[in-house]
C-alpha cells in the first residue's frame, strides 16, 4: 500500500492525465461516431474529431504544474464547467435553417478552440494551476480563448435541442466559467509576467465586453 501511495504521489500528474484521456476519449468517441463521419464526410464532425485528437494528445503530454489551487470549491467549479457539454439533453432536435446556422457556429467554436489549444500547448489544465503564462497566438486577443470556444460550442446545442432544461444548463455554464476565470486569475496574478499581460490584454474571453 505504501509503495502504491508513493508511486501516486510521485507520478500523480501522469496518472491523472491518463484517467482524463480515457474518460474524455470515450465521450468524444461516443459523440463523433467515427465509423459514420468518415463515411458521410461531414466536414464539421471531421473537424471536431481532428481537434479532439489534438486535445487528447495535449492532455497526455501536458507539463506539470508549478503550483495548483487547493480550494475544493474552485476544483468543483472548474470540473463541472469543463464537463458541462455532457449535461445537455439531446432530444427532439430542431430542423431546417436553425440546424444550418448552428453548424456554422459549431465550426467557428471549433476553429477558435483549436487555435487556443495550439497556442496553449502543453500548458493546458482543468483546475486552476500555474504552469507557464501564455501570451502569444490566440492569447493576444483575449486572456481565455479556450473558454470562449467552450461557451460558443454550447450555443448550437441549445439551438438544436431547444428546451428549458438546456437553456438553464447554458446559463449555469456561463456563470461557472466566469467564476472559473476569477479563481484562475487569482492564482495567475502571482506571476509578474501575468500582471503585465492583463494590462496589455484587457478582455477575459468576450472581446470588448468582458
Amino acid at each position: 500500500m505504501d509503495t502504491l501511495k508513493n508511486y501516486f504521489l510521485k507520478h500523480h500528474q501522469w496518472v491523472i492525465n491518463v484517467v482524463l484521456f480515457i474518460s474524455i476519449g470515450q465521450f468524444i468517441y461516443r459523440e463523433t461516431q467515427i465509423y459514420k463521419i468518415f463515411k458521410e464526410l461531414n466536414f464539421i464532425d471531421i473537424t471536431f474529431f481532428i481537434s479532439s485528437l489534438v486535445f487528447l494528445t495535449v492532455i497526455l503530454i501536458r507539463r506539470n504544474y508549478q503550483k495548483v489551487d487547493t480550494y475544493w470549491s474552485h476544483w468543483l467549479v472548474a470540473t463541472v464547467s469543463f464537463f458541462s457539454n455532457m449535461y445537455f439533453i439531446k432530444t427532439n432536435p430542431e430542423a431546417g435553417i436553425i440546424v444550418n446556422i448552428a453548424n456554422v457556429i459549431s465550426l467557428l467554436a471549433l476553429l477558435i478552440g483549436l487555435a487556443a489549444l495550439l497556442s496553449l500547448g502543453r500548458s493546458f489544465g482543468i483546475v486552476p494551476a500555474i504552469r507557464v503564462v501564455k501570451t502569444g497566438g490566440a492569447y493576444r486577443f483575449v486572456r481565455h480563448p479556450m473558454y470562449l470556444s467552450d461557451i460558443i460550442t454550447k450555443i448550437p446545442l441549445v439551438m438544436k435541442y431547444l428546451n428549458v432544461y438546456n437553456v438553464a444548463i447554458f446559463i449555469i455554464a456561463i456563470v461557472l466559467y466566469v467564476l472559473r476565470i476569477h479563481f484562475e486569475e487569482q492564482l495567475l496574478r502571482e506571476f509578474p509576467e501575468y500582471q503585465k499581460y492583463i494590462k496589455k490584454v484587457r478582455y477575459r474571453f468576450i472581446p470588448y465586453i468582458y
